[in-house]
């Protein structure tokens, strides 16, 4: 399972457009909620590049919405860890996605040798009628397969599965974000939630892409057959992708998300400096003692999640394999606060901003 699902590991992480000074809404990030598990903002190291001497202070990268990812479940763990316990769930789950997927394949091929080839060739083991502009049973059964992963991934994402890439968007979030931005919505708020109508309007226009290419098939080859095999090769594609991709957060998780950096970037403003050496541990001690709500496992910080907020706010700072940073350090409780040149990102190419259910 594991080489399946980390095919996308070795893709590039773009960032979030620039933040504004304050910590900003907008590092959680923009979420298409109101459709299934959220997809997960992902935090990653990234270096500056081209002539970029300096990384400005409370630079934010996360992975985007189209192009490639970094992971944060069990597909591609964090960069200091991936052992919490959300991650140990998140790898539970993709099993079980993935043992589910297997049998359901399994049962499939049974079926075929039980029915007969005979069957499966004939159109009338298939269809109500010969091929006369009307849609047999097997047709819709085709249609329904064909727009369920239509919905999950497009055939050029099945293409790139196939070289080794993963896109973390979904055929069906482009389409449910520009149906946003059309009828006017604030679609980059980390509260949207994906209206009702918007929803039937993606779901009928993926339903009617199905019957085109049921009827294609068809049309064609005269055989309902082809649309039903395709249909669940390209399911199981589907399925494959969507264990590969980031998970996916609720609204409220999200806000959780976004609350948590804006609480951390102020800790870090008056606690922290991006020069000397510290012990990632005197860090967590740090923030504890001055924010109590982070103790204990159920505070939702664990030392994974911290990392990741240290390397955005602090991106030149390095860590060793024993958890000591280098290029940060604690100062005296009561230290005046460093000025802040304010918070910048570097944004991917094409100067779109576009950042993830986080």
């Amino acid at each position: 399972m594991s080489s399946t699902v980390r095919l996308a590991r070795g893709c590039l992480s773009a960032s979030v457009p620039n933040l504004k000074a304050g910590h900003p809404a907008g590092l959680a990030a923009r979420l298409q909620a109101g459709h299934g598990r959220q997809q997960a903002i992902t935090l990653s190291q990234r270096r500056p590049s081209g002539g970029i001497q300096s990384a400005p202070p409370r630079r934010c990268h996360l992975a985007r919405r189209r192009g490639a990812a970094v992971f944060a479940g069990p597909g591609g763990r964090r960069p200091g860890g991936g052992n919490s316990w959300g991650d140990r769930q998140q790898r539970k789950d993709d099993q079980q996605i993935v043992l589910g997927v297997g049998i359901g394949l399994t049962l499939l091929v049974i079926l075929a040798l039980k029915l007969g080839g005979d069957a499966f060739q004939d159109a009338d083991a298939w269809d109500l009628g010969a091929w006369d502009g009307s849609f047999g049973a097997g047709d819709v059964a085709g249609s329904l397969l064909w727009g369920v992963s239509l919905w999950f991934c497009s055939p050029w994402q099945l293409l790139l599965l196939f070289l080794g890439r993963i896109e973390v968007e979904r055929p069906s979030d482009w389409l449910l974000q520009k149906l946003g931005r059309t009828a006017g919505l604030n679609v980059d708020a980390i509260d949207y939630r994906v209206p009702a109508g918007l929803q039937a309007a993606a779901v009928a226009v993926f339903g009617a892409s199905g019957l085109a290419l049921s009827a294609a098939f068809q049309a064609l080859l005269g055989d309902a057959t082809w649309a039903v095999s395709t249909g669940l090769g390209s399911c199981m594609a589907a399925g494959m992708y969507e264990v590969g991709r980031p998970r996916r957060l609720s609204v409220e998780e999200a806000q959780a998300k976004e609350q948590q950096w804006q609480e951390f970037g102020r800790f870090a403003d008056e606690r922290l400096e991006r020069r000397g050496r510290c012990h990632e541990t005197e860090v967590m001690r740090a923030l504890q003692r001055e924010m109590p709500k982070y103790r204990g496992e159920a505070s939702g910080l664990d030392s994974s999640a911290l990392r990741d907020l240290v390397r955005n706010w602090a991106p030149d700072a390095e860590r060793s394999s024993n958890g000591f940073w280098k290029g940060l350090s604690l100062k005296a409780a009561g230290s005046p606060a460093a000025p802040s040149s304010g918070p910048s990102c570097i944004t991917s190419s094409g100067g779109e901003s576009s950042t993830d259910q986080y």
